[in-house]
């Protein structure tokens, strides 16, 4: 009845933005470069906005993008939110914050998520092409492994080699999922298609 593309997966993308952290952020600083030396301490109580895109392929080398939010079929994964359509709670939240927008996109062989046009995580892709041409990664993890810090380009010279790097945590709870993150936000990519329930 349906056919799937032999050469890759669907894979589901869950973009995390912890309202609650960034806004600590921006009224401290808001500069980029102390977003690394912020500790990881997200509370029960933090207010969260999420987005979910599923990753569809499409002809031979092409994919389409699954906006669940929006309910929004696109050829391009970049996301922007004025956030004029969110729940009461978090208008509520908003109101007394300094965020204005959220924003993704692809950049370089890179996710990038973005605050009001300021960049606030690097989240490398080539895992998750792998996982999306594999269905399991390599170097897959379980879910007593703890999360470890890599290095991350944040700009480049003339040549193209990087010129400034920063750390932010990765994460594998098994070997179909993989995730990035810092103290403000993650993005995480994973196989992991279970059957609905009805």
């Amino acid at each position: 009845m349906f056919n799937t593309k032999k050469d890759r997966y669907i894979i589901e993308l869950a973009i995390e933005f912890n309202l609650s952290a960034i806004n600590k952020w921006l009224n401290k600083s808001g500069k980029e470069e102390d977003i690394a030396k912020i500790s990881k301490d997200w509370g029960n109580d933090d207010v969260w906005l999420n987005y979910y895109i599923d990753v569809l392929p499409s002809g031979q080398s092409s994919d389409m993008y699954h906006h669940r939010k929006r309910g929004v079929i696109s050829n391009n994964v970049g996301g922007t939110d004025f956030l004029e359509n969110v729940d009461q709670n978090i208008e509520h939240f908003l109101k007394s914050s300094n965020i204005k927008m959220l924003a993704w996109e692809p950049w370089r062989e890179f996710l990038s998520l973005e605050v009001n046009k300021k960049l606030i995580l690097l989240a490398p892709v080539e895992e998750f092409v792998e996982l999306q041409v594999n269905r399991v990664l390599k170097n897959g993890g379980s879910p007593k492994d703890e999360e470890k810090k890599i290095k991350v380009p944040i700009s480049f010279d003339d040549q193209n080699n990087p010129e400034e790097l920063i750390e932010i945590w990765r994460g594998s709870a098994s070997n179909r999922s993989v995730g990035f993150s810092n103290a403000l936000c993650s993005i995480s990519a994973s196989t992991l298609n279970f059957e609905v329930e009805y």
